[in-house]
Formats: structure tokens, C-alpha cells, sequence
């Protein structure tokens, strides 16, 4: 094995992969490590000597300046794909990518920025995930053909069941029906409680722990088309609907007492001009502020609307 030529493929796979911005030397070393079966040191060692990368510890941030592409040979990329294919998280994350790479991302982003528990991932999975999610890496001919090559022996599984009153779960099949993970993904998601998507992004994280999420996408209308999803689905559907329609109701009614807030200021500045009535100004004013008093009492009542709406939908 080249191994001078793999390192720095890889570099350049972490380097401008997603979710690096904590990968360490340290992280990088264990990656080529599992990837290649390699004490990457040495080469490390060497490209400090020739200038590519600065001296480092395995402590410190992960910093590579690529000098170039670089065409790995195949007998490299196979052992590369072969390692890759024996670590179950990193490998099931390279076959959801291969499959539905905005619903992957949309997922770790969320995990990893968002509130709610962090993985624990082991030493050099966070670098080969950064890895396997780079494009370049995804667009390798190769890497394709071995990919599919593992998706299309994945059968039918059926254990999904216990997930059919799990509120996240049908959230997650309501996001696969919809498409709501690509252009709108972000801003879909965005847009739940707290509660929601904190439960959300841990379920489907812990299914692609578990490679149970590649089944869910491979046989995604089967399992809805069953009668417990369908009926659960179809209940949580007009659950979203209801809880929707009561947002609306609090954000005309929010509107409508700013509009009042402005009248009244208004006008209640109009009686202090001359000739006007100063105490019916000051009573204006007074209404005023009692409605901007009243503004938060109605986000709050919106909010506890809505969470009691989930947790009747939860029991």
C-alpha cells in the first residue's frame, strides 16, 4: 500500500468533509488506522519534513493544506472500503449518504449543534464520517459501486411496530413522506419545539446506530401501508393539523393586539397636541402598555396550547 498517497487522500477527505471542526490529529491517525490498517506517524512525520503541514501534536486541531488531487489506487481504496465496511456506524452513515445524503446531514447537524445529548463516538469515527461525507469521496465511482452493492442485499425487516406510538418516529415517517428533509429540511425542523426536535433527531440518530434507518428508507411504503402505521400516521397527521391551526389563531391574535397597541399610542399622541384632551391621552397610553403587557401572556398561552396538544397526542 501507498501509504503517503492514502494518508493524504484521506486528509483531503476529512479536511473538506462535514462535522470536522473538532477532528484532531489525534482523531485523523485513528482514522487512517482503521481505514488502512497503518501507523500513519510516519507519514505525518514526513509531510512535516517536506513542508506540506506544520508540526504538530495529536491534541491540536486538525489542519491539512492539500497540495493537489490525488488518484488512489484501486487496490488502496478497496482495503479503504473493505475496513470501512466492518465499522457499523461509519458504514451505515456511508450508506444512508449514498441513499439520502440532505436526510443524514439533516440529522448530524441537529445532533451535533443543536441541544440535546452529543454522540459518543470513538476515537477517528468523527474524522471518517467527515470523510465519507465528502463528495468527493460519494461521487467516486468505486465507492458507489460498492455501496450499492451493500444496499441492494439489505431485505425486509420488520420490527418497527413498537415505534408506531412513538410521537418522533411518526414525525420521521411524516418527514420521509413529505420530502422534508431536502430543500425544506432545515427550516422544517427548525420550526419544532425544542421537545420535538430534540426527540426527534435522538431517535433517528439511534436508528442509524442500529442500521435500522437504511430498512426504513428501503421499505418505507411497505411499513406504512400496514394497518397500526397507517391509522397511527393518519391520527398524528390531524394531531399537526390541529396544533397548526392553533398557532394561527395565536398569531392573528398576537397581531391584532399589536395593531391596537399602535392605534392606541397613536392616538393617545394625537390628545397631547394642542387643543386635545391630555387625560384621555394618558388613558390611551395606559391601554397601550396594558396590550404590550398582554403580548408575551399570549406567546406563553400559545406555547402551553401547544404542549398540552403534544402530550395529549404523546398518551
Amino acid at each position: 500500500m501507498d501509504k503517503r498517497s492514502t494518508f493524504i487522500y484521506l486528509s483531503r477527505l476529512v479536511h473538506g468533509g462535514e462535522y470536522n471542526s473538532e477532528v484532531t490529529w489525534g482523531d485523523m491517525l485513528d482514522s487512517f488506522r482503521i481505514l488502512t490498517g497503518e501507523d500513519g506517524t510516519e507519514v505525518r512525520k514526513s509531510l512535516v519534513n517536506d513542508g506540506y503541514i506544520e508540526d504538530s501534536n495529536d491534541k491540536d486541531a486538525f489542519v491539512y493544506f492539500p497540495e493537489g488531487s490525488i488518484e488512489l489506487e484501486d487496490d488502496n481504496m478497496e482495503l479503504i472500503l473493505d475496513n470501512l465496511s466492518k465499522e457499523n456506524l461509519c458504514f451505515n452513515v456511508a450508506l444512508l449518504a449514498r441513499m439520502e445524503p440532505a436526510l443524514v446531514e439533516m440529522i448530524l447537524s441537529n445532533k451535533l449543534y443543536y441541544d440535546g445529548e452529543k454522540p459518543n463516538w470513538k476515537p477517528g469515527e468523527r474524522a471518517i464520517i467527515s470523510a465519507v461525507l465528502n463528495k468527493e469521496f460519494l461521487v467516486d465511482k468505486r465507492v458507489k459501486e460498492f455501496l450499492d452493492k451493500h444496499i441492494k442485499r439489505i431485505g425486509e425487516i420488520d420490527d418497527f411496530s413498537k415505534f408506531a406510538k412513538e410521537p418522533w418516529f411518526l414525525e420521521l415517517l411524516l418527514i420521509l413522506k413529505r420530502g422534508l428533509y431536502g430543500n425544506g429540511g432545515y427550516s422544517y425542523i427548525s420550526s419544532l419545539s425544542d421537545y420535538t426536535r430534540i426527540r426527534l433527531v435522538d431517535g433517528a440518530y439511534s436508528l442509524i446506530e442500529d442500521g435500522k434507518l437504511l430498512f426504513l428508507l428501503l421499505n418505507y411504503r411497505k411499513i406504512i401501508s400496514k394497518n397500526h402505521f397507517a391509522s397511527a400516521l393518519s391520527k398524528f397527521e390531524k394531531a399537526k393539523a390541529r396544533k397548526e391551526r392553533v398557532s394561527s389563531y395565536y398569531g392573528y391574535l398576537s397581531i391584532a393586539n399589536d395593531v391596537l397597541v399602535g392605534v392606541e399610542f397613536l392616538l393617545g399622541s394625537i390628545e397631547f397636541l394642542p387643543n386635545g384632551n391630555e387625560v384621555f391621552g394618558v388613558y390611551l397610553f395606559i391601554a397601550g402598555s396594558a396590550e404590550l403587557l398582554i403580548r408575551p401572556f399570549i406567546e406563553i398561552s400559545r406555547r402551553l396550547h401547544v404542549r398540552a396538544l403534544e402530550r395529549r397526542h404523546m398518551a
